[in-house]
């Protein structure tokens, strides 16, 4: 029994070699436009949920439904 669960981590799963990407097409990097929108969303984002959190604190989970779908 080890030797089956041995011998089959030997040879790759099939189709594994044909998953090769030619490096013409695309680059990985990030532009300093590209991490500037991600700092932005970074603090955008959990602004959003305090902001949430103190509209349910004052006016309750039916409260904050009613002045969400109001504004907007």
């Amino acid at each position: 029994m080890i030797e089956l669960c041995e011998n089959q981590h030997d040879n790759p799963p099939n189709g594994s070699n044909n998953n090769k990407i030619s490096d013409d097409k695309l680059k990985r990097e990030l532009k300093s436009r590209h991490i500037t929108m991600i700092a932005i969303g970074g603090i955008i984002g959990p602004g959003l949920l305090v902001g949430s959190g103190t509209a349910l604190a004052y006016a309750g989970p039916a409260g904050a439904l009613i002045a969400f779908a109001a504004t907007g």
